[in-house]
């Protein structure tokens, strides 16, 4: 049996409706035989704790089903060593803020004896809105802005107008739309909410004339995608900014670059991905926490959660070979 740890955000925080953290551990619990599953609350982590991996705060799991008014239910908490877990599951959402980044630190550690979906060290390292100028051929031209000059100059280059970005956050928040001559001024409240380092690409009218699709990764294996549509009268297609889902599957393009880039980032321990695309190009790489579950399984009739514990499977079962 794998024992397997979930490390998330508060039962409280979690919108049942559209979380796939308890999807996958719904799955899990029913293969009882196979995997024994301890829940750790994020928000009761004491990451500055001199024996933080010896002493963190969870409970087993005993009950989850997002149909249930009781949808989890859980046994006393009680201190853990996170080395006696085969896996750790890390799915706080972000901002990748100081204790987000200090979480990943205090786990980093023990990166090479305990499965880590995904690894601390690279999860910290690498930022959600930057990690698609590392692929630059399949990517969104993307300008990393290190200042609010660098900023003005990057908007001012944009055609027909610029999409700006924080560099941590996530939901589509602080995404906004800039016409290229926007006065300095004009963009100064937003750098200094969400700078020193902020992104900036082109808009693509794909985004309002058919949305952006989000693909889910699990160690080389599409999941599944769904098309995020935004509302009227909204450029944002994210789920928590109002977006609808469609179904859509992957183009062949969006499949060979989400396997490229999938197998590139399996080397460093990041197995579960979810790729945004605006067309045929890469817009985001979503390694913290990615989502779409739920939508993927009520416009396809499948259940994702599924193919994602087969292939963690996968992956204990190779670690085991290995030892």
């Amino acid at each position: 049996m794998y024992r397997v740890l979930v490390v998330a955000d508060p039962l409280d925080d979690l919108n049942i409706a559209m979380d796939s953290t308890l999807r996958i551990v719904q799955e899990m619990l029913e293969r009882d035989s196979i995997f024994e599953v301890f829940y750790c609350d994020y928000a009761k982590l004491n990451v500055e704790a001199a024996n933080f991996l010896d002493a963190l705060p969870a409970s087993r799991v005993l009950h989850c089903d997002v149909n249930d008014a009781n949808f989890f239910g859980l046994d006393v908490r009680r201190t853990v060593r996170a080395e006696d877990f085969d896996a750790i599951l890390l799915r706080q959402d972000p901002p990748v803020d100081a204790r987000f980044a200090r979480c990943c630190e205090r786990f980093a550690p023990i990166a090479n004896k305990v499965l880590f979906v995904n690894d601390p060290r690279w999860i910290a390292a690498l930022k959600e809105h930057i990690l698609p100028t590392e692929y630059p051929d399949f990517s969104i031209p993307t300008t990393v802005c290190h200042s609010f000059e660098e900023l003005i100059s990057a908007v001012r280059a944009q055609r027909p107008e610029a999409v700006v970005k924080p560099e941590n956050e996530s939901s589509g928040i602080g995404i906004v739309f800039v016409d290229p001559q926007t006065p300095a001024e004009g963009l100064r409240e937003h750098y200094s909410k969400y700078g020193p380092t902020v992104i900036v690409q082109p808009y693509l009218d794909e985004i309002t004339k058919s949305g952006d699709l989000r693909v889910l990764f699990m160690n080389g294996q599409v999941l599944g995608s769904v098309l995020r549509v935004p509302q009227k009268g909204s450029r944002l297609a994210n789920f928590f900014q109002g977006g609808t889902g469609a179904k859509q599957d992957p183009s062949p393009r969006q499949i060979e670059i989400a396997q490229s880039v999938g197998r590139d980032l399996m080397k460093k321990g990041i197995y579960f991905v979810g790729f945004d695309f605006i067309g045929d190009l890469l817009s985001e790489v979503n390694i913290t926490s990615p989502t779409g579950m739920a939508q993927i399984n009520a416009l396809n009739g499948v259940r994702t959660e599924k193919d994602f514990n087969d292939q963690l499977l996968r992956l204990l079962d190779k670690r085991d070979e290995s030892r």
